[in-house]
């Protein structure tokens, strides 16, 4: 049995005083409960920074990862496009022995996007597509139609079923095409194109629409 001689208990001794602290959601002065006042402004500070370093990291994180997925998702877009040869069922008219048909883009990111072309050669003979093609162009229209302004769309990984460019008489060559997502305004359109070595300014070429 415990005896206070001196009007203290043992427990009062050894136990230290409980504090709390409450930060205003205004922003004002924290105080605990024993009355003493201090700024939370340095507590707010430091977990903002800390919350936003850690964003940027993750956010840089996802970037990097979507970009070395590109070569993949194009591949595996190629692959089921070949495998499905059918789904190409809208081609252009013929310019100089070349067809075009592309499959309505798809959303790889927020930034990307992604569509497989196929192009066949409707003559007799060989044909070579010209280096660095298809091309893909913003273009913006006049009010009779026209193309008053062209302008590149940077394309962000390409896959082909034909890395030389040939077709041979007849057949059907694949390119999977990822590139960045436009802004459009209402008079914009998006391009594709091709065209062969042998009248490389006069492409064939279709629009990039929802609905192809």
């Amino acid at each position: 049995m415990w005896t206070d001689l001196d009007g203290r208990s043992p427990q009062a001794a050894q136990t230290p005083p409980v504090s709390s602290r409450r930060i205003g959601d205004t922003g004002g002065a924290s105080t605990d409960t024993q009355g003493a006042t201090e700024p939370p402004s340095e507590i707010t500070a430091s977990v903002t920074l800390e919350s936003g370093e850690l964003v940027g990291n993750t956010s840089r994180s996802n970037r990097r990862r979507r970009a070395n997925e590109l070569p993949r998702e194009a591949q595996r877009a190629l692959r089921e496009s070949l495998a499905a040869p059918a789904r190409f069922n809208r081609w252009s008219a013929p310019v100089h022995g070349l067809v075009i048909s592309a499959i309505a883009p798809i959303d790889v990111d927020d930034q990307r996007r992604l569509t497989v072309i196929a192009v066949r050669n409707t003559t007799q003979g060989g044909l070579r597509i010209v280096t660095g093609g298809p091309d893909l162009d913003l273009l913006t229209l006049g009010e009779a139609g026209q193309a008053v302004q062209v302008r590149s769309i940077n394309r962000l990984h390409l896959e082909t079923s034909s890395p030389g460019g040939a077709i041979p008489a007849g057949a059907t060559v694949y390119y999977a095409i990822i590139y960045e997502t436009p802004v459009l305004d209402a008079a914009q359109r998006v391009r594709l194109s091709v065209a062969q070595t042998a009248a490389a300014d006069q492409p064939a070429s279709t629009e990039l629409t929802s609905a192809n």
